[in-house]
């Protein structure tokens, strides 16, 4: 199952135009009339393939906010699905408590990722500050 699911990433990835970023970058870095730095080639990169100037950090905040959204959608669709179930039991009892478990264990599954992404938010912004890798709550002063 994670290999389907790796795989239809990196393939998403691709078809979302990285890949052509990634191999026109390599292109122009093996011409030989591209004469210059590593700002050259990188710069051949970021454009074609949307990144801009964001860091890996800010790559992987969009990617990880992305895989949320996802979540949030499957989410909407277990409800909506177990609501369904529901409101088509018919008094069936077996089938209200099929219903009723879908969309149980779907509330529970949401509030496991939304507490397992709120500590990971906590540690990594303490660790910032503790570091002075960034804005956290004990981030040194910039200013005089």
């Amino acid at each position: 199952m994670f290999k389907k699911f790796f795989f239809l990433a990196f393939l998403t990835f691709c078809l979302l135009g990285a890949g052509g970023g990634i191999a026109q970058a390599a292109n122009s870095a093996l011409n030989p009339d591209v004469k210059g730095d590593i700002r050259d080639q990188t710069d051949a990169f970021k454009g074609p393939s949307g990144f801009g100037d964001a860091s890996v950090g800010d790559i992987v905040a969009s990617g990880i906010r992305a895989f949320l959204g996802l979540l949030g959608v499957i989410f909407i669709i277990l409800i909506v699905l177990g609501g369904y179930k529901w409101m088509t039991a018919q008094g069936n009892e077996e089938k209200v408590n099929e219903a009723k478990d879908l969309i149980k264990r779907a509330v529970i599954g949401i509030i496991i990722i939304t507490a397992a992404y709120a500590i990971t938010y906590f540690v990594f912004d303490v660790l910032e500050g503790i570091t002075g890798g960034g804005s956290g709550p004990n981030a040194p002063s910039t200013s005089g």
